[in-house]
């Protein structure tokens, strides 16, 4: 928040990581300093990115998810991308996460940056 703000006019998106592939994202407004959770956060978002620009309230992110969770058969994953836009309280998605790609389970490094 010292830095200033880096999205939506007068808000900050923080994020920092909670493990191997799992990052944690809260938005703080740098006038009031209230904070606010963000929607894609922790272990199911695997290498959540963020992107946001200083002037718009625009947010699109990515990420992936296992295909199989049930431990049968094998596994993969999904390449995730999903528009969200901020109203000032959360982010409100703009239509339902899109499967970019799917990959094998070894290959979850082809779904950073979809």
């Amino acid at each position: 928040m010292r830095q200033g703000a880096n999205f939506a006019g007068h808000y900050a998106l923080i994020g920092w990581g909670c493990g191997t592939g799992c990052q944690v994202y809260v938005v703080g407004d740098v006038i009031t300093g209230q904070m606010f959770d963000f929607l894609l956060s922790g272990e199911e978002f695997i290498n959540l990115r963020i992107q946001a620009w200083p002037d718009s309230r625009l947010i699109l992110a990515s990420w992936a998810a296992e295909t199989n969770t049930s431990g049968a058969g094998s596994r993969g994953y999904n390449c995730l991308s999903q528009r969200l836009q901020w109203n000032g309280i959360k982010a409100v998605p703009l239509g339902k996460p899109t499967v970019v790609r799917t990959v094998k389970f070894d290959d979850i490094d082809k779904c950073d940056g979809n």
